[in-house]
């Protein structure tokens, strides 16, 4: 049971934490990371070149185009035909029963 003079600093120290705009993000990443993304977090909480800089690379950096959802999207797409050669290579010539053409 925490007394009640550290609950009042808990309490002031998140106000003003607030009050600056910053929010609390856990992250979970393998430990050798622990530092870069330790460094990355105390750059984006300056604000100067810096942070916009790696603000801006973070961005383009995940930044993803959105997944296709059917096979109807993926050969509806603009990229030329040589992109899918060689996809479906294997042609069926058994088949189980017989279609006029």
């Amino acid at each position: 049971m925490t007394k009640i003079t550290q609950r009042r600093a808990t309490a002031n120290h998140r106000k003003r934490i607030r009050a600056k705009g910053l929010v609390r993000v856990e992250v979970q990443v393998p430990a050798g990371d622990a530092a870069l993304l330790r460094g990355l977090a105390e750059r984006l909480r300056a604000s100067d070149q810096s942070s916009e800089a790696a603000r801006a690379g973070l961005k383009s950096a995940v930044e993803t185009q959105p997944q296709p959802q059917s096979a109807l999207d993926i050969y509806a797409s603009d990229l030329p035909d040589e992109y899918f050669e060689g996809v479906f290579d294997h042609v069926r010539t058994i088949s189980k029963r017989k279609v006029d053409w």
